[in-house]
Parts: C-alpha cells; sequence; structure tokens
C-alpha cells in the first residue's frame, strides 16, 4: 500500500526536478541566432554615422545585442541628445536577456554613478556575471583588482588569459608586460611575448570601426586611453625586437599567423616549448 501512494509522490518529484533542470539549460535570448543581416546592416550605418538609421534596425530587432548598441547611441549621445537613464535601461534589459556586454556596461553604470546611485556590491555583482559570459572587459576589470588591489599577478593572469583567448588586446598586452617582468619565471620568454605582439596586431585588425570608435582604451598602440599607454607598448615591441633573431621573429610570426580569437594562447605557448 505504502508502495503505491510513494510513486504517483515520486514521479512529481522526478517531473518537477526535469523541469528545473530544463529550465536552467535554456539559452538565453542572447544565445539564440541573429539575424546577421539586419546586424551586418546596422554595423554599417553605425560605421558611417547614420545613428537614426541604427536606431530604426535596433527598433525592429529581438535580439539583446541590438538593445546594446541602441543603448551606446543613448549614452554617449550619438546624433541624439544625451540619455543615461535611458541607456541603463536598454542595458539593463539586454543583461536580463544575456548579453555580457551589457551586463559590464550596468557594472560602470553602478561604478561611477550614471543614472543611478553609485554601488560598489553592484558594479561587482555585474562584473562577475559579465566576466563568467567571457566579456572581455570584465574579465579585465577582474584580473585589474587582482594585480592592483590583492596583489596577487597569479590571480590576475588567469583573467587577463581567459580575456586574451577572446581576442581582448587588453589582455594580451597586459600577459605579455606581466611575462615580460623580472620575477616572471617561464621556459622561452622572450618568445611567448613575441608571440603576444604578434596577435595582438591580429586581434586589432579583426576589430570593426565600430568598436574602435566606440572603445578606443581597448586598442594599442593607436589610442593613448589605455591601462597602458602607446609608449609602453612601443618599448615593449623595440626590446622584444632587439632580443630575438630574424630566424626567431619569423618562426613566432609564423606561428601566431595560426592564431585566432577563440583559440587558448597556453597551447601555442606549449607548441613553443616544444619547439625550441
Amino acid at each position: 500500500m505504502k508502495k503505491k501512494l510513494l510513486f504517483p509522490f515520486v514521479f512529481v518529484l522526478c517531473l518537477v526536478a526535469a523541469g528545473v533542470f530544463y529550465t536552467s539549460h535554456q539559452s538565453s535570448p542572447y544565445d539564440q541566432p541573429i539575424d546577421q543581416q539586419l546586424w551586418d546592416n546596422a554595423l554599417t550605418a553605425f560605421d558611417n554615422k547614420q545613428y537614426d538609421q541604427v536606431l530604426v534596425l535596433a527598433s525592429s530587432a529581438d535580439h539583446p545585442r541590438f538593445q546594446t548598441l541602441e543603448g551606446l547611441i543613448w549614452e554617449h549621445g550619438l546624433g541624439v541628445a544625451k540619455n543615461p537613464a535611458k541607456a541603463f535601461a536598454l542595458y539593463q534589459e539586454a543583461a536580463r536577456s544575456g548579453d555580457p556586454e551589457a551586463m559590464n556596461k550596468i557594472s560602470r553604470f553602478y561604478s561611477e554613478g550614471i543614472a543611478v546611485k553609485q554601488d560598489p556590491k553592484q558594479a561587482w555583482k555585474w562584473t562577475q556575471k559579465a566576466a563568467e559570459k567571457k566579456d572581455g572587459g570584465a574579465l579585465i576589470d577582474l584580473g585589474l583588482f587582482f594585480l592592483y588591489e590583492s596583489e596577487t599577478p597569479q590571480d590576475a593572469l588567469k583573467y587577463f588569459v581567459q580575456a586574451a583567448d577572446e581576442g581582448d588586446l587588453n589582455g594580451i598586452f597586459l600577459i605579455a608586460f606581466i611575462m615580460d617582468e623580472k620575477e616572471y619565471k617561464s621556459l622561452h620568454k622572450p618568445l611567448k611575448v613575441q608571440f603576444l605582439l604578434d596577435i595582438a596586431d591580429i586581434a586589432y585588425k579583426q576589430k570593426s570601426d565600430l568598436l574602435r570608435d566606440l572603445y578606443p582604451h581597448l586598442f594599442f598602440p593607436k589610442y593613448k586611453e589605455s591601462v597602458l599607454n602607446d609608449k609602453e607598448v612601443l618599448s615593449l615591441r623595440e626590446k622584444s625586437r632587439q632580443r630575438l633573431s630574424l630566424k626567431q621573429k619569423e618562426k613566432i610570426k609564423s606561428l601566431a599567423g595560426n592564431w585566432r580569437p577563440g583559440m587558448p594562447i597556453q597551447v601555442f605557448f606549449q607548441k613553443i616549448d616544444q619547439t625550441y
């Protein structure tokens, strides 16, 4: 009798558990395919400073990346009067739909008190959320915290590597600078630093004009508003050129030519260790 009573109860529990599992593993709207043609048209319009056209295209799209793009227009006042509150609302909507860039934007708004009351706890929370989604800016922020606040370069390096693997230029250069320090121990260190400098050029060329306009602080050595200034980067490039032979530089450049954003840098470091 007890078994008969228990079976329906256990069956219901299994259904509930299955429902929770399914819900938790459903992809977010951000993970859904984007209308590539519409997105390309929006980026082209943005590059041509046709911001009114971008807003029209964004209003007809249902992907959160368009909401973030629209938020950028209102945040920076591009072709419209600046409206940080409207931008924040758009970022919130996009973040709820899973857009890591929007999450990182919300973090900055809380950190600097833009359109909302300054709240370091909320800023940290949203930075962590964005970092979990592999947002380059958020990963860099976490890495810088461990580098300067906690003074634990090895912990910082983990975040910089994750950012660099995604093609983030700040991440690539910060790894190069940490590795170049005397205290950092690694086999074939000069070769790895040169590899990082070479893939930075590849990552830079793959960025669109849109990103160069909106995020000048992410690019080296062309722009100065960065974690590292362009003089530091140029100095490191020159130092690296001087300590490697022409043959070494050619081999490293050839290896770097096989790298693309999304490919783990550590795999290439292992190849360098195995080759030399």
